[in-house]
């Protein structure tokens, strides 16, 4: 599953269709190709694979930047029943002492977090 970042979000070691990152300064990223070839790609809308490990859990640490959570003790993200009573469940990105939600409108993690880093670029930072 492919999930766009905002311009200077990728970080080294995300993968992307065209490869894995190498290096990111903001305006460009370096991947390195399947065939051992570096690439440089433009930084602004780019796509990285959620299928990938190491992608999913960078990115699942975008959503907390982007909504001000402390990820620092590390994150768990699941699918609950809504703790806020408003849905019948809710993903939940949860940190030592806050969490986030969003919709309960899959049972996907990938899919609901790229719903999650979508939602937090259109509507800038949402607690």
């Amino acid at each position: 599953m492919l999930a766009c970042l905002d311009p200077g979000e990728a970080l080294p070691g995300m993968l992307t269709p065209q490869g894995r990152v190498l290096a990111a300064d903001g305006s460009a990223v370096l991947v390195c190709t399947e065939d051992g070839h570096t690439e440089h790609l433009d930084d602004d809308g780019l796509q990285v694979d959620l299928d990938d490990r190491a992608t999913f859990w960078m990115c699942l640490d975008i959503v907390a930047r982007r909504t001000e959570l402390d990820a620092t003790s590390g994150l768990l993200w699941q699918l609950q029943d809504d703790p806020f009573g408003e849905e019948a469940v809710a993903w939940v990105l949860e940190a030592a002492d806050e969490v986030r939600t969003r919709d309960g409108d899959t049972e996907d993690p990938l899919e609901s977090l790229a719903r999650a880093l979508a939602e937090t670029a259109e509507t800038g930072v949402r607690k």
